[in-house]
């Protein structure tokens, strides 16, 4: 089972939620905890240890080779993404924006822009007990997050892995999701968390995919939200409390030492396993 918890915004709970649920499952079995939030990967924190396996992921751009080159601009009309300019001889290639297309390269007339590859971060895993940590972590000043993450879900243990999701609804949101068995969101009973739920729950319906969702820091009624959740599956609420937080903040899981969120991680486990 291929298990993505996503949300629309930044801040919402994912991660926690991601490394409870992995934790407390790993209790009974192996489980897998992917982080693909590869701009700014941090389940790891809450499972100190030592890297066993170090993967440096690659993208491939043209290299302008001046010497085969006869300035006659094809490749700079052709490139959509404009990850390159023909100069007056000089052809200048901007490796980040290029999207590895070859189209550049197969269609230069004189051969003269080779594809060479550039790293552009790293997958790693560690293990604790029966729960492999995998994070895939893409390099400062990378643009481009969909080539990283396409590197890391291919580490996906196929009998379950807990998948800690980019935020928002972009490109690298969008192949998680589209790779997901089951798709849990978090939100936040909050205007601002509720425009973002909309958004990924069209995204994931979209994609074929029916989500759950989780309401975390749970309060009064909000009188939008609950409307919204009528048309959804029938969402789980996570109560404000202040030991999650105490215990996150502090870099260690909760559902240990915190009953309601306990609770919370049962009913998921109810819910996946009799699917």
């Amino acid at each position: 089972m291929q298990i993505t918890i996503a949300s629309g915004k930044g801040g919402a709970g994912k991660t926690m939620l991601a490394t409870n649920l992995a934790h407390f499952l790993s209790q009974s079995g192996q489980v897998t905890l992917l982080d693909c939030d590869v701009e700014e990967p941090n389940c790891a924190l809450f499972f100190p240890g030592v890297y066993t396996s170090l993967e440096t992921v690659s993208v491939y751009y043209p290299k302008w080779d001046s010497d085969r080159c006869t300035d006659c601009g094809v490749c700079s009309g052709m490139c959509r993404f404009n990850a390159l300019i023909a100069l007056a001889g000089e052809v200048i290639v901007f490796d980040k924006m290029c999207h590895g297309c070859y189209a550049c390269s197969e269609l230069c007339p004189q051969g003269a822009l080779p594809m060479v590859p550039r790293g552009i971060g790293v997958v790693q895993s560690r293990k604790t007990g029966n729960l492999v940590v995998t994070e895939g972590r893409i390099n400062v000043g990378e643009e481009q997050a969909v080539p990283m993450v396409k590197a890391a879900l291919r580490h996906r243990d196929p009998s379950c892995t807990i998948i800690d999701g980019p935020p928002g609804t972009a490109c690298s949101a969008q192949e998680v999701l589209a790779h997901s068995e089951r798709i849990i969101l978090v939100t936040e009973p909050t205007p601002y968390g509720l425009h973002d739920l909309a958004l990924i729950t069209e995204l994931c319906l979209k994609l074929g995919k029916e989500p759950l969702v989780v309401v975390n820091r749970s309060r009064e009624p909000f009188g939008p939200m609950t409307a919204f959740l009528k048309e959804t599956e029938t969402p789980l609420f996570i109560p404000e409390n202040k030991d999650i937080a105490h215990y996150y903040s502090s870099g260690e899981v909760a559902w240990p030492h915190v009953p309601v969120l306990r609770d919370v991680l049962e009913q998921l486990r109810e819910r996946i396993c009799h699917e």
